[in-house]
């Protein structure tokens, strides 16, 4: 697998990972990262994009994938 999109906030890193979907990793500890949750997705993720409480997701072949963030 081989991420396609990324996108950093202060303690997480969200990663738009082809087949494995939306990966989103506790970043709190920087020498190790901590997998949170994983595919969360239609389809193929291939970009992810941040606004509010929400994660947008480039899909295939859904398009796009919003999901709600936990705060």
């Amino acid at each position: 697998l081989s991420g396609q999109g990324v996108k950093l906030t202060a303690s997480r890193v969200y990663v738009a990972n082809n087949d494995g979907g939306l990966k989103i990793y506790d970043i709190s500890t920087p020498s190790a990262p901590l997998l949170v949750a994983s595919g969360l997705t239609v389809g193929q993720a291939h970009g992810v994009a941040l606004g509010g409480s929400f994660a947008y997701v480039a899909d295939f072949p859904a398009t796009l994938d919003v999901i709600q963030l936990a705060p």
